[in-house]
């Protein structure tokens, strides 16, 4: 962390605290979704319980207003449907895009509304948290 200067280096503390709230986040669903056998043997497809809707969101990079455009997609679609929801955040929430800060506030603070998140870790966090705790 020597490279970084005092401020920056506070800024990235934030970073650090931040990823590490979304990342330590578990999901409270009990259902889990499974390839399975059958009595036959064979290998069945993994499907969602009845009433289970998943929404996935993938590399954001740091594009809020892309995330708030989608929230918003996945808002109307939910709204008419009485079902179970989860958002699936795939990871990669920083890098590339102009406020990895905002995309990270809005997975945090901004699900959403009836939604259950579930935060995965990307390889850009990866490598950002390998980076701050070293």
């Amino acid at each position: 962390m020597s490279i970084l200067s005092q401020s920056n280096h506070g800024m990235n503390l934030n970073m650090l605290a931040l990823l590490q709230r979304i990342l330590s986040r578990r999901s409270t669903n009990s259902k889990m979704i499974r390839s399975t056998k059958d009595s036959a043997n064979h290998w069945r497809d993994a499907a969602l319980p009845t009433g289970v809707r998943v929404y996935g969101i993938g590399d954001i990079h740091g594009c809020v207003n892309q995330l708030d455009l989608i929230h918003n997609q996945i808002t109307a679609d939910a709204s008419s449907s009485d079902t179970e929801n989860f958002v699936v955040y795939l990871g990669d929430f920083i890098d590339r895009g102009p406020d990895s800060k905002g995309v990270i506030d809005r997975v945090l603070n901004d699900v959403p509304a009836k939604m259950k998140p579930i935060y995965l870790k990307g390889n850009h966090e990866a490598a950002l948290l390998e980076f701050l705790e070293s």
